[in-house]
């Protein structure tokens, strides 16, 4: 399905995975220590033409590459026998490059040779170099490329991975440099599923399979190494972002090589080009995730059906978090998702089977929440859009929104009798501030609302029925003829109280998995617009924003500028007044960002749209002057329906993911 992106646009050749910005020069007065070359200028010399020296160019014996040259037609049928035979006695798939089982040198010039040649410390280059686990190395070493390690089978169906526990004992990793095995080994201790906007990850996929698949394909590879680099820099006092930008922009080069030379697409294409895009999701740079996002959706469409992208656990991770791109895409833009409602609902109806296989298990009831979520979320939003297009008429949008009200009555049931044990919820909260009315907007210490442990998915789920209701009564709201449907005020207020709650509470929570308050970072957009606009309310919302993006999610500018406009109050340059609490390592990669914001992109419309948030703020009233000299309460009947656009700010606003 195309939805409203039109036909296609492939990636073969086309997709640009840094964007137009990537291939400009840094601006003047950047510090080459924050910002190196490399950074904003993908290496396109790799891909010059070859010298023509024989039997191997100089480009390919510098890069240690295949020097391959044209050939005949019967020199080419004699190779894919070749293939063909080698296809059988090893069982892989020969439409595979080299690059998926050798992380092949990304220089491939004398001067970016001798460059990381004079990097590299002798202790390192002699393997006898160790870093310690709060130590990042200084310097990145070339890859090793002196054995070929066994390539894993990966064809139609998806890769064949068997999950280890300690990545170490893989047979890949004694080759690996040491500042990949440093930053694998900060991925896999200290990164959890938050990190990647997830709500869930039964399977322990991002630790496991996620990074074996990555070990054997070097665009992956360096992209989970860039974005662990990426979180390992926020969380330093002295964190720098050099790193980051260096193996980012590895990744992005050794992916579009891999694009450039048609090479056949497969999980472990796809995998990366997902990763690049939570990359750009966590930089604010919206507009090239869609470029990925697009991307990743021809790639699934082309190698999967709504039926056979449940077979296997490897790909409903895929399909879980490309949705979460999609809809983000679709909710900015104020368009439909690219992905039609059979994948949801096939994906829906896989968990409410697994629910009925394996009785009991955590796992698959949550699994089955979130599966519940998505497939309701998707049809009140198909519903409303349906009925302002004119494609359903009075008796058809009546008996949807009985429907509707019905299934989210029996999800909220479900819910509620799904885990009832006291023992399921946190209890105490002993590092968290007594609560201060002066200050805090609510009071979080509740010993029966926030699980915990192996449960802690179950706040996600709480959150999204929550957000599932504020959505329905909010495009109630926007027909006249359905306003009288609409709950007072006050209890849509305290949908709103009770995500702020839910964030608190996780916040404070030692029963909560790393980088948890990250995963509820989308409850903040709608509840700070169905609150109230008081100094107050609007400080504690600003130190939460704050929060967020010190934490690694780092909202786009539009947004910023937006909230000044609503609120009243600065803050298009950072949440907090004179900088406060603004590090430097996020200033840092700010105006990296805002540089490459700055530069001139060739997009589409809905590029525009989605650069513009035009779903969440075109019908957001900013003549709202009155609003703020008052304390908020008088007009925020009049707040709700004017500015209920704005669902929540990040790809989970419509309770996907």
């Amino acid at each position: 399905m195309v939805g409203q992106y039109g036909p296609p646009n492939p990636p073969y050749g086309i997709y640009n995975p840094y964007g137009v910005a990537g291939m400009m020069s840094p601006p003047e007065g950047f510090q080459p220590e924050h910002f190196p070359p490399e950074a904003f200028q993908p290496r396109l010399h790799q891909l010059q033409t070859c010298d023509e020296t024989r039997p191997m160019c100089d480009r390919c014996r510098k890069g240690k590459r295949d020097c391959v040259w044209p050939e005949s037609s019967s020199s080419k049928s004699d190779r894919g026998s070749s293939k063909s035979k080698r296809s059988t006695e090893d069982g892989s798939d020969t439409s595979q490059s080299d690059s998926e089982s050798e992380l092949a040198p990304i220089a491939d010039d004398d001067e970016l040779d001798a460059e990381e040649e004079s990097e590299i410390p002798s202790a390192v280059s002699e393997g006898k170099s160790r870093f310690a686990e709060d130590q990042a190395p200084t310097t990145l070493e070339p890859p090793s490329s002196a054995t070929k390690p066994p390539r894993l089978a990966q064809g139609r169906s998806g890769a064949k991975q068997t999950t280890r526990d300690d990545i170490t004992q893989h047979p890949k990793w004694a080759e690996l440099p040491s500042f990949i095995k440093f930053y694998l080994k900060y991925h896999r201790q200290h990164l959890s599923y938050p990190h990647y906007a997830w709500k869930y990850d039964g399977g322990n996929f991002l630790k496991t399979t996620f990074l074996e698949i990555a070990l054997n394909y070097e665009p992956l590879l360096y992209a989970v190494v860039a974005y662990a680099a990426y979180h390992h820099a926020l969380n330093r006092p002295e964190g720098k972002v050099k790193d980051f930008l260096d193996t980012y922009n590895r990744s992005v080069s050794a992916l579009r090589r891999s694009l450039e030379k048609g090479e056949k697409h497969n999980i472990s294409t796809l995998l990366t080009i997902l990763q690049l895009a939570t990359i750009e999701e966590f930089l604010g740079d919206w507009v090239n995730l869609l470029s990925h996002q697009r991307a990743a959706y021809q790639i699934i469409t082309d190698l999967f059906t709504p039926q056979t992208i449940t077979q296997s656990e490897t790909h409903r991770k895929i399909i879980g978090w490309y949705m979460r791109f999609d809809l983000f895409a679709a909710n900015l833009g104020g368009g439909a998702t690219a992905m039609g409602r059979e994948w949801f609902k096939a994906c829906a109806d896989f968990y409410k089977r697994q629910v009925r296989d394996r009785p009991g298990d955590k796992g698959a009831i949550i699994e089955d929440f979130f599966g519940t979520a998505r497939l309701l979320a998707i049809d009140t939003s198909q519903l409303f859009t349906g009925k302002a297009a004119g494609h359903a008429g009075d008796v058809e949008f009546k008996h949807g929104t009985e429907d509707i009200a019905s299934r989210m009555q029996g999800f909220r049931t479900a819910i509620e009798g799904a885990f009832t044990d006291s023992s399921f919820y946190v209890k105490s909260f002993p590092n968290a501030p007594p609560f201060d009315p002066n200050v805090d907007i609510i009071d979080y210490h509740d010993p029966a609302f926030c699980y915990a442990g192996d449960l802690h998915a179950m706040n996600s789920v709480k959150i999204d029925h929550w957000a599932i209701q504020m959505l329905f009564y909010r495009h109630l709201a926007q027909i006249p003829a359905m306003a009288h449907l609409v709950p007072p005020t006050a209890e849509l207020q305290e949908l709103a109280y009770k995500k702020c709650k839910m964030l608190e509470a996780v916040r404070y929570s030692d029963h909560a998995p790393p980088g948890a308050v990250i995963g509820l970072q989308a409850s903040l957009g709608m509840a700070a617009l169905a609150l109230h606009q008081d100094s107050k309310h609007v400080d504690w919302f600003r130190n939460r924003f704050a929060l967020i993006e010190r934490s690694g999610y780092i909202y786009p500018k539009t947004l910023r500028v937006r909230m000044k406009e609503f609120w009243g109050v600065d803050v298009s340059h950072w949440w907090l007044e004179n900088n406060e609490g603004f590090p430097d390592v996020l200033r840092q990669l700010r105006e990296f960002i805002d540089f490459r914001a700055g530069e001139v992109y060739s997009i589409q419309a809905k590029d525009t749209d989605v650069r513009d948030m035009a779903g969440i703020f075109s019908k957001m009233s900013m003549d709202n002057e009155s609003d703020r000299q008052s304390d908020g309460h008088e007009d925020v009947d009049r707040m709700w329906l004017d500015r209920g656009e704005m669902y929540e700010s990040s790809p989970d606003e419509h309770l996907f993911g």
